[in-house]
Order: C-alpha cells, then sequence, then structure tokens
C-alpha cells in the first residue's frame, strides 16, 4: 500500500505542474506587461526546468516508495515462520518442566530450568541451548516413581532441533529488517530530494503569478510552511480541486 506521505506529495506536485501547463498563456501574458518579452521569456523558462525537475524527483519517490512496500511485502512469511518455531519450542520447553517435575522431583526441576519458558524468541533459544547442555553434562537423579524415566538423549536433540530452527528463522527476520531499512533509507532520501525540488519551483511558480498580478493563481500554488512537499492550499484550507484550479 503506497505511503499517505508520498501520495499527498504526488498529489501537490500534480496538481502544481497542471496548473502551470492550463495558466501558462495567462502567467506569459501577465510576465510580459511587468517583465517584457525577454523577461517573461526568460522566467517561464526556468519555471519549465524547476517543473521538470519536480517531476523526475516525483517519480523517483514513488519509485522509491513502491520498492519499500514490496520489500515490507516479504516480511510476513519471514515472521509467521519465526513464530511458529518459538511456540513449538516453548511448548517443548513447558512440557518438559513438567515432566521433570513429575518425575524427578522440584529439585530436579530447579537444577535444570533457570526461569519459565520466555515469550520473546532471542531469549527463549538461549534457554533452551542451555537446557540442553545442563541436560546433557548432569544426569537425572533416580526417578520418584519406579519405571519412570526420560530419554534426556533424544529431548536433547529435540531442543537442539527446535533452537537452531528458532534461529534460522529470527535471522531470515533479521535480514529482512536490514533490507526494509535499506529501502527505507532510499525511500526517505527520495523524499527530501522531492521536497527540495518542490518547494524550490512552488515557490518560484507562487513569485511568477504574483508578478503577473495572478493573486489567485499565486495562493493555489503557494508552498506550504508547516509540510513539506505540498501545497498551501491543500494543508491548511479546503482541498483543492484540479478542476477548479485548472
Amino acid at each position: 500500500m503506497a505511503s499517505k506521505m508520498v501520495t499527498d506529495r504526488q498529489k501537490s506536485a500534480s496538481l502544481a505542474l497542471a496548473i502551470l501547463d492550463a495558466q501558462g498563456a495567462r502567467l506569459r501574458s501577465g510576465l510580459r506587461a511587468e517583465l517584457g518579452e525577454a523577461g517573461a521569456d526568460a522566467g517561464l523558462a526556468y519555471l519549465s526546468t524547476l517543473a521538470s525537475r519536480v517531476a523526475e524527483a516525483r517519480d523517483g519517490m514513488i519509485d522509491a516508495d513502491e520498492a519499500h512496500e514490496a520489500e515490507l511485502g516479504d516480511d510476513p512469511g519471514a515472521r509467521e515462520a519465526r513464530d511458529v518455531a518459538t511456540a513449538t519450542l516453548r511448548e517443548r520447553l513447558v512440557t518438559l518442566r513438567e515432566i521433570v517435575r513429575g518425575v524427578y522431583g522440584p529439585l530436579a526441576e530447579r537444577a535444570l530450568f533457570s526461569g519459565s519458558a520466555s515469550p520473546d524468541p532471542v531469549v527463549l533459544a538461549r534457554q533452551a541451548g542451555e537446557v540442553a547442555a545442563r541436560l546433557e553434562s548432569n544426569p537425572l537423579p533416580p526417578p520418584r516413581v519406579t519405571g519412570a524415566t526420560v530419554d534426556a538423549a533424544a529431548i536433547v536433540q529435540q531442543l537442539r532441533e527446535g533452537r537452531d530452527t528458532l534461529e534460522a528463522a529470527l535471522e531470515v527476520v533479521a535480514r529482512e529488517a536490514r533490507e526494509a531499512q535499506v529501502t527505507l533509507t532510499a525511500k526517505t532520501g527520495a523524499m527530501a530530494t522531492y521536497d527540495r525540488a518542490f518547494t524550490h519551483f512552488a515557490s518560484s511558480l507562487f513569485t511568477a503569478f504574483e508578478r503577473a498580478d495572478e493573486p489567485e493563481l499565486a495562493a493555489r500554488v503557494r508552498p506550504s510552511s508547516r509540510r513539506p512537499g505540498r501545497l498551501d492550499a491543500e494543508v491548511e484550507g479546503p482541498p483543492a480541486s484540479p478542476v477548479a484550479a485548472l
């Protein structure tokens, strides 16, 4: 889904460019009366250059926004795999704790587990590794119930497999986050480039309409002092109608 910050800027740019295109002849006439033929031609040529830069910056901003949104779209699968691995491993630790308490008693439980299974996947992976290491290096005491035993080696293997699966899922999520940061940085940079180009263009267009004695058109293209990359008429007043503006 496109970013509202980008689409708002896109609308302002498109509106300002459309006004220049539709009212170019009117602007030329007003500038000619104020600056003469050569002055009017030079002013419009300058505005045309600025308009091209705004259009290019706007399109670059849109492309960067779409690239970032596409990158974010890759995340749900990675997060789901992490969440499944977390739930599976946590259930194994909780079940094992209950078994150890029932078969070997609270002393064995406290020796094996330093705390409850954490909901944090990073902490949980560490806990699973620690429990597996303790279970492997410290033999369990005699069971409280005759004939009840726990296959420690099998449990160690299950815990380590669950930990490895979770850590692999965490790495994928971390990689996706790093990639998303790259596209976010690119998007932020593209927005800053657009804001500079738009402010320069809109300010110049506003001044040109004022010089041409067109206050109503000047008001429509005045850049906002509160929102970078936006038109004042769109931000601080009722939404500007593209049809009315043209």
